[in-house]
C-alpha cells in the first residue's frame, strides 16, 4: 500500500504473490525468510507455491489457508462499514474490536496510542484499493495445494483471533506436514502490536532453530 499506485480492475493474491517475486527479482534479493501476516500470510502461502526457491522458510500468521463462506461473509460486513466510514483511520478504530482481543482494551492507554498510531498514516488507503484487496483475499483458496510446500512453516495465532480464529491455523498445520503451530496467548489478529515481545520471541526461536540446524541464513 502506502505510496504504491492502484490497479485499476480486479486481481487476485497470486498476482500480489507475483508482484512479490517481480519485486525480490529487481532487487536482486535470495532466498528469503518470510512472514505473512494476515492478508500477509496468503500472499506467502502462494508466493511458496509459485516460486519455492525464493523461500527458505514460512511464518503463517493470523491468516488462513481457504476463504470459506464464515469468512467471506466478515469480509462483506467489513466493505459495509468501510463505504459508510470513508476515513480510513475512523474505519480501522471503528472495527478495532475485531483487529485486537478483549483483553488489550483492559489498559485504556494501549488502545489511545494505538487509535492516535493509527491517525498518523500519511498515506490513506483508498476506498477502492481497500474493497479490491478484500476481493482477492475472499477468493484465496490454497487449500488443495499446501501439501507441495516443503520448507519448514511455522504457523502462529492468537488465542482470541476474531477475525481468523485458531481453526484455520490448526487447519494449515494438518495441510502442512512440517508446520508447527503456536497459539499466542492474550492477543488477537495484531499480535506483533498487541504483544511485540511475545510474537518476536517465538520467530527468533523458530529462525535460530533453522539456523543451527545447518540450514542457514
Amino acid at each position: 500500500m502506502g505510496q504504491s499506485s492502484y490497479a485499476a480492475e480486479s486481481y487476485a493474491v497470486l498476482d500480489m504473490a507475483g508482484d512479490v517475486r517481480e519485486w525480490m527479482d529487481r532487487l536482486d534479493l535470495p532466498a528469503a525468510h518470510v512472514v505473512g501476516l494476515s492478508m500477509g500470510g496468503a500472499i506467502a502461502q502462494e508466493l511458496a507455491l509459485l516460486d519455492p526457491r525464493r523461500v527458505r522458510s514460512l511464518v503463517l500468521a493470523a491468516t488462513l489457508a481457504r476463504s470459506d463462506e464464515w469468512f467471506r461473509d466478515q469480509l462483506r460486513a467489513f466493505a459495509l462499514i468501510r463505504r459508510q466510514v470513508p476515513d480510513t483511520s475512523a474505519f480501522f478504530d471503528a472495527i478495532l474490536p475485531w483487529w485486537v482481543s478483549h483483553r488489550f482494551f483492559d489498559e485504556s492507554e494501549r488502545v489511545s496510542w494505538l487509535r492516535a498510531f493509527l491517525r498518523q498514516n500519511p498515506y490513506p488507503q483508498h476506498l477502492d484499493g481497500f474493497l479490491r484487496q478484500l476481493d482477492a483475499l475472499s477468493r484465496h483458496d490454497a487449500d488443495d495445494r499446501l501439501r507441495e510446500i516443503a520448507c519448514p512453516v511455522l504457523v502462529m495465532v492468537g488465542e482470541d483471533d476474531c477475525v481468523a480464529p485458531i481453526r484455520y491455523s490448526q487447519q494449515l498445520q494438518d495441510r502442512i506436514s512440517q508446520a508447527q503451530l503456536i497459539v499466542l496467548r492474550g492477543v488477537g489478529h495484531a499480535p506483533a502490536i498487541e504483544d511485540a515481545g511475545q510474537f518476536n520471541s517465538h520467530l527468533r526461536t523458530f529462525l535460530t532453530a533453522l539456523k543451527t540446524g545447518g540450514q542457514g541464513f
